[in-house]
């Protein structure tokens, strides 16, 4: 793959990245369904045979026109010339589609990639499992999110989705036990604060007998995370001199 080339695919996922992987943090486009006729806009049809040259554009007109740069993608996929391309205009296709939102067009993208390929990417299992997560395919999730955890352990984000995903398959207990690891792994960051709170959440939805420990834990968070307005609400707004992250 040319340097050119490469550079324009860093930037398409630099741009992307750039906004969080939670599952609500993605404002969607109304704009569904695939476009007929597909061009590249401000691009010269000569030059809608030149990869290089698509590339580099959808990742200049991403952050203005996502439905523009879709259509440079899917044009780009079908003029890649082998399979290592492909999977990688593939999973930029994945994402931007995602941010269009249209989802399960997304999630077909996403699993026309090579699993051998994917899963050796930690950036790529991980979009795969939201993706999945986001079309309802939870029980794929899990296992794209297993892997992007062997990956990369101290990811606040593999923890982040992976509780969500056993929260949505009405499973609260693994759910809790995916931020117990989580605050483990992520001891030193300033993520784990986030694995405090959310651990109190959790502990709270179990009942009364919880009360304490999720007290705990929110204050935890505030401690480690003192301006957080997310985390100083109600009664927690008291600092308390417990675990050390």
């Amino acid at each position: 793959m040319s340097h050119r080339r490469r550079l324009a695919l860093e930037l398409v996922l630099a741009i992307i990245f750039a906004s969080n992987l939670s599952l609500s943090g993605l404002k969607r486009s109304k704009n569904k369904g695939k476009q007929k006729n597909a061009e590249c806009p401000g691009l010269s049809k000569r030059d809608h045979a030149d990869l290089d040259k698509l590339l580099v554009h959808a990742s200049q007109i991403l952050s203005t026109d996502v439905a523009g740069a879709r259509s440079c993608l899917n044009i780009a996929l079908e003029v890649a010339p082998n399979d290592s391309t492909r999977t990688q205009v593939l999973y930029n296709l994945a994402i931007v589609t995602r941010q269009a939102g249209d989802i399960q067009e997304a999630h077909r993208h996403i699993k026309s990639v090579p699993s051998n390929v994917i899963e050796k990417w930690f950036q790529g299992v991980l979009i795969r499992g939201v993706i999945e997560l986001e079309s309802n395919d939870t029980s794929a999730s899990l296992e794209s999110f297993a892997i992007a955890k062997r990956l990369q352990p101290t990811s606040v984000l593999v923890y982040r989705n992976l509780a969500q995903a056993y929260y949505n398959l009405g499973k609260p207990l693994q759910a809790r036990q995916v931020w117990e690891q989580g605050i483990a792994a992520l001891m030193g960051q300033e993520e784990c604060a986030e694995g405090f709170f959310n651990l109190g959440l959790l502990l709270r939805e179990q009942g009364t007998a919880y009360r304490k420990q999720s007290e705990m834990n929110y204050k935890t968070a505030i401690r480690l995370e003192p301006t957080s307005s997310r985390y100083r609400t109600g009664r927690y707004k008291q600092a308390a001199e417990v675990l050390e992250c």
